[in-house]
């Protein structure tokens, strides 16, 4: 404040700046000192500390770089009926004996997440549909039984290149060669092809530039859907995605289209659904939550990184990958990025079924979103043979924060501990049914 007026400046800013002139070990090896210091630095307090585990490179990094300095607990999440190849806690127990970790799994049914999901839609205060963030709040309540902080590995994928969407634009490096009238025309074309059918997904995507090919990870529905699903009478013009994505991609146009789909990431997805989640689904268990990757250090030093060296080898997150290669199990290594996979697909089908026809057929939001759209879309992902999952769980989740903020026509008890009710497996294991 100065001259009794409030001034907003920006006092630090997020930016990606490459530097080619250096080789492969110079970045492995920064990397590896840098995030070494920031584990380091964030092992303090006089508290209980322990991490997130999962099968994937990134919590597992953190997990081995903070075995160098203390014993560590470790936490893992997994659902039951899950598909195998959707199982991550196989992995992560191997991964905890080879770290000689004292290691928690957490099992999570449909049923339980279903009754739990009004309550962690209120805990989270925002209607951001991100199936992982109640599996953050159950691995998070376990976690609280045992220690007051855990060290997790967000960030990492936005910093070095981690998700696979990012291989994109090397893939469609063809059609920069294209005039814009014939790169047009093949959108067109594909336009027409059968839904499903090969080929199809990648003429639409290249015939789009990056700007209005990529608006990040959270885009669920394409501009016609939205005028489909959405009731906008009264309520002014809808938005376009592109209103957001269009100033950060301005600020970008001097660096490559991988760093730049990072730069967006970095500004939208990792503020707003990932670091969001993360920090309120463990707040909710009173839990700290320490985000190694996140250090300004260990940034400044990623935004370094040239793309030849964040996407190489056919993998993601290459330097990375190289930094930590002697220090995470070589089983992990190459290991491709599952994340939190919620089975959320199959229980649409299946055991949740009932439920999602409850919340939207006793939804009081007629006035805002087509009812008969959303049945279609329910209709077609349980017996029509098409994959609408996400849409269906982004419309349920408003629908849900409808009614427990707007309605009020839902309630819940307390939560309870996880030591109560919860039936404990083995030493280690519990199951959230």
């Amino acid at each position: 404040m100065r001259d009794g007026k409030v001034r907003l400046h920006e006092f630090w800013r997020v930016e990606f700046t490459p530097d080619e002139s250096k080789p492969l070990s110079y970045f492995v090896d920064g990397i590896a000192n840098r995030l070494r210091n920031s584990v380091q630095a964030h092992l303090t307090g006089d508290v209980p500390r322990g991490a997130f585990l999962s099968s994937g490179l990134d919590s597992t990094a953190i997990v081995a770089l903070m075995r160098e300095q203390e014993s560590v607990q470790t936490f893992s999440i997994g659902f039951e009926g899950a598909p195998e190849e959707l199982n991550e806690l196989t992995l992560a127990k191997e991964t905890a004996r080879y770290l000689g970790t004292d290691h928690h799994n957490v099992y999570i049914g449909a049923k339980r997440y279903q009754e739990e999901l009004p309550r962690l839609i209120y805990n989270q205060e925002d209607p951001v549909a991100d199936a992982s963030a109640m599996a953050l709040y159950f691995v998070s309540e376990v976690a609280s039984s045992y220690v007051k902080v855990v060290l997790s590995g967000e960030g990492a994928d936005e910093l070095f290149g981690g998700y696979p969407i990012y291989h994109e634009p090397l893939s469609l490096r063809a059609f920069e060669y294209l005039p814009q009238w014939l790169r047009s025309s093949l959108g067109r074309l594909a336009n027409t092809l059968p839904h499903g059918m090969k080929g199809r997904s990648f003429l639409q995507r290249g015939a789009v530039p990056l700007e209005r090919r990529f608006v990040g990870n959270a885009n669920i529905f394409s501009e016609d859907a939205k005028h489909e699903l959405l009731r906008l009478s009264g309520l002014g013009e809808l938005q376009s995605a592109f209103a957001i994505t269009d100033p950060f991609y301005a600020r970008s146009t001097r660096l490559d289209a991988v760093t730049r789909m990072q730069d967006l990431d970095m500004h939208t997805w990792l503020p707003g659904d990932i670091l969001m989640k993360a920090d309120k689904m463990t707040m909710a268990n009173s839990l700290e939550l320490r985000v190694p990757f996140l250090d300004k250090e260990v940034f400044e030093f990623a935004a370094t990184v040239p793309q030849k060296y964040r996407l190489a080898g056919g993998t993601t997150k290459y330097a990375l990958r190289q930094a930590m290669r002697g220090i995470v199990p070589e089983f992990v290594y190459n290991r491709p990025k599952l994340g939190f996979p919620v089975p959320i697909r199959h229980w649409i089908r299946g055991e949740m079924l009932d439920f999602v026809w409850d919340v939207v057929r006793s939804s009081k939001t007629d006035h805002l979103i087509n009812r008969a759209y959303v049945e279609k879309l329910i209709e077609e992902h349980v017996y029509g043979g098409r994959d609408h999952w996400r849409e269906i769980w982004t419309i349920l989740n408003f629908m849900l924060w409808h009614q427990v903020f707007v309605e009020q026509s839902r309630s819940f008890l307390p939560s309870v501990s996880p030591r109560v009710g919860v039936r404990r497996r083995r030493t280690e294991e519990y199951s959230v049914l």
